[in-house]
């Protein structure tokens, strides 16, 4: 996930691309947005543990794994298969 986030940072434009994945314009802005409207269920019993920054941390990567919502489920042991390399960054 923080390669996701990481290429999201390096992909920050002002429009929609898909070279990398499909990801709107602004895609560090749709991350921080859907991390703050999570909605976190109520716990009554203070020894359950609270989900919501974990829940908050999902809904960023999403922008990057599934912005379109195509993916039923995602793999995240998988490589990830957008136009970016390792190859960008050798000397």
């Amino acid at each position: 996930m923080s390669d996701d986030l990481g290429t999201m940072a390096m992909v920050n434009y002002p429009y929609a691309t898909n070279f990398v994945n499909p990801l709107p314009a602004w895609p560090m802005t749709e991350a921080c947005y859907a991390a703050n409207n999570v909605t976190a269920p109520t716990y009554t019993d203070v020894s359950t543990y609270n989900v919501t920054n974990l829940m908050a941390i999902q809904r960023a990567a999403n922008v990057f794994s599934n912005y379109t919502g195509d993916v039923p489920c995602l793999n995240i042991t998988a490589e990830q298969s957008g136009g970016l390399d390792t190859s960008g960054w050798t000397v």
